[in-house]
């Protein structure tokens, strides 16, 4: 039995208590966009009160598809770079968009797996957040926005 109560105590530690989450207030909208070209432009505001790293931005060309899940996070040409899936304002670990601040971000989305328009666009914010004294990249589900429109890329 003390084994056991050793042994539950020393693993009870390696298990998160609670998960990583985003504060309530984080925000963004999409101010605007723009197609053409083969190109995608957009324009974020973060209306939150918290200042965020970068998104997640999924679209998708099916106007009855419920979810955008074609990733374009790689084809960014202005506005951020890609790391790990999302779009990131800048390659530091902070979070640089302030709240009622604006980014433009553009994608060449030449070659890219889509078919010359785009229905709908998933954004979902991040940010890094420190917890336990560690900086954590958290995805902020909670605030993801979804958007459809009419986009024709050609």
């Amino acid at each position: 039995i003390v084994m056991g109560t050793i042994a539950y105590q020393w693993i009870r530690t390696y298990v998160p208590s609670e998960g990583l989450a985003c504060p309530e207030d984080v925000s963004v909208f999409i101010k605007e966009y723009a197609c053409g070209g083969g190109e995608f432009n957009i324009t974020l505001k973060n209306n939150g009160k918290f200042s965020i790293a970068g998104y997640f931005i999924h679209v998708t060309n099916e106007s009855e598809q419920e979810i955008a899940t074609t990733d374009i996070s790689q084809n960014i040409t202005l506005g951020g770079v890609s790391a790990g899936g999302a779009v990131i304002f800048v390659s530091a670990s902070t979070n640089s968009m302030k709240p009622n601040e604006e980014k433009k971000s553009v994608f060449d989305l030449t070659g890219a797996d889509i078919t010359n328009k785009i229905e709908l666009v998933q954004i979902t914010p991040v940010r890094y957040h420190t917890v336990d004294n560690k900086l954590r990249f958290v995805s902020c589900g909670g605030a993801k926005i979804k958007e459809e429109l009419t986009c024709d890329l050609t």
